[in-house]
């Protein structure tokens, strides 16, 4: 079904028939194994100088390197994931959660989540784009030679679509219409809103690894009508947010919103190690900028989603 960093995937069926999925860790990969690596690290990056003799900056980097090894070995206890799924399946009512069976050290069992993941939706379409361009191209032209280089071209985009299609069966004889695709991205909206500003009054379990190969998209709820059209997998990475942590996440969101740079700029350096002869304010003033530069101004600015545009 698929491989990661730390563990591979596969689709099998249980004693009834039923599709199931089974993830196993990779030979080797353990808590322990992760937490030697993380001292070589260290070790490393310090030059093995004791604690108290680290420099500020030293003392940031490790805590992000330990931060980053403790969440990778979160992500080797299956337990702990199924625990997870079962937390986040409650304060989700936008999507389904993939539904645990069973889990034992290194292996975990899951049931299958329908349909296809939003990855191959994006992969598939992106090839068929770029299939049709070609297509475009050899209607246009009048040179044989180059007719030719494009019929390669096409058979290679061909084959790819083919590939994607069999490697996801409930994709095989499918095709999303123009109403179908502004449903998908209304529900996906409200998905990322559910889990990122919905206020929990005794907080709450997001998934902390959303992307579009963790969230599953069923087919057969686009044909029916019926049930909820995403499924999330992969929980071995979820955060529980206090009532707390929920307010400041909102309001970090209205201020990407609003484009409230000065405060937006002061949240991100707070709590944050300077460098020497580094003022708060000169921070403040050097993030304001970039952000104003790479995300704010009118060349690159990330545009908000809008389903009527398709």
């Amino acid at each position: 079904a698929g491989a990661g960093t730390i563990a591979e995937s596969y689709f099998a069926k249980d004693q009834t028939g039923k599709d199931v999925c089974i993830k196993l860790l990779k030979r080797g990969m353990n808590v322990e194994k992760i937490m030697c690596d993380k001292d070589k690290i260290i070790k490393s990056y310090t030059n093995g100088l004791p604690k108290e003799k680290w420099t500020k900056e030293q003392n940031y980097m490790v805590k992000s390197i330990e931060d980053l090894a403790n969440g990778v070995a979160k992500e080797v206890d299956y337990e702990t994931e199924m625990k997870a799924a079962q937390k986040l399946a409650k304060f989700t009512t936008k999507a389904d959660v993939v539904k645990p069976i069973e889990a034992k050290p290194g292996v975990y069992v899951m049931e299958k989540a329908p349909g296809i993941s939003i990855q191959t939706l994006v992969d598939y379409y992106d090839n068929k784009r770029i299939l049709k361009f070609y297509q475009k191209l050899i209607e246009k032209s009048f040179d044989e030679r180059e007719k030719k280089l494009y019929k390669k071209d096409i058979e290679q985009y061909q084959e790819k679509l083919v590939k994607i299609k069999s490697n996801a069966p409930d994709f095989e004889d499918f095709d999303l219409t123009v109403p179908q695709i502004k449903k998908l991205l209304t529900t996906y909206m409200d998905v990322m809103s559910e889990q990122f500003t919905k206020l929990a009054k005794n907080g709450k379990t997001v998934h902390a690894d959303i992307h579009p190969g963790n969230i599953f998209i069923n087919l057969n709820s686009f044909k029916t009508g019926k049930g909820k059209l995403f499924t999330l997998i992969d929980t071995g990475n979820t955060i529980d947010l206090t009532k707390e942590q929920i307010i400041d996440s909102i309001k970090l969101s209205e201020m990407i919103s609003r484009g409230d740079l000065k405060d937006l700029s002061r949240e991100v350096i707070e709590n944050a190690v300077l460098p020497n002869g580094m003022t708060k304010e000169k921070a403040i003033d050097l993030i304001n900028t970039d952000l104003k530069k790479y995300f704010f101004d009118n060349k690159h600015k990330i545009d908000k989603m809008n389903n009527q545009d398709i």
